[in-house]
């Protein structure tokens, strides 16, 4: 059975000055808040500026716990509260780019379908053995792409520890709906 805070901590209502005109007392606020806290909270709804990994992309509007959302969303500038009049202003900026959005899809697509054609070759310093010094990272795979002409943020370019030569898959994030799988070979050097 769960404890009922309600009443650890009572405020008189003779002490506090902020109140005098309203009918209720800031007690009430403080006693509320502090269940919020007690029991844990709910999540808030807050509206992504920015894209984060495994949370989101820009202008979703998702729920958070709020101590993520107050402490370090919020004043870092990746998210705003979920008000209503800010929820309207999205859907009005998501009409607006509507029609940009579907044109960024359609090239990402074509670069993708371009991507699936290539091979990839990466050279790495290795042992006698076969095992790299080192790893392969989402670095020498954007410039691999590069020398075959493609610009690629390395930052979109997804893939796990690499440590022997071999044939590999890195996963190439084009758009918020674009996934590409490029396959390249780890020779020696």
């Amino acid at each position: 059975s769960q404890k009922n805070y309600r009443y650890f901590c009572e405020i008189p209502e003779k002490s506090c000055n902020c109140c005098k005109e309203s009918k209720t007392s800031c007690f009430v606020a403080l006693r509320n808040r502090f269940d919020e806290i007690i029991k844990g909270g709910h999540e808030m709804q807050i509206i992504l500026l920015t894209d984060i990994a495994n949370l989101g992309h820009k202008d979703d509007v998702i729920n958070v716990k709020p101590g993520y959302g107050r402490n370090y969303l919020i004043p870092q500038g990746y998210a705003i509260l979920a008000t209503e009049a800010a929820k309207k202003v999205v859907a009005e900026n998501i009409k607006q780019r509507a029609h940009k959005e579907a044109k960024l899809k359609a090239e990402a697509e074509e670069l993708a379908a371009k991507l699936t054609e290539i091979k990839l070759t990466v050279g790495a310093k290795t042992s006698s053995t076969g095992k790299i010094f080192g790893s392969v990272n989402n670095i020498m795979i954007s410039e691999a792409l590069m020398a075959q002409g493609f610009d690629i943020d390395r930052k979109k370019i997804m893939l796990k520890e690499i440590k022997e030569v071999g044939t590999y898959t890195a996963v190439i994030k084009l758009h918020r709906e674009v996934k590409v799988d490029v396959q390249f070979d780890v020779v020696s050097e």
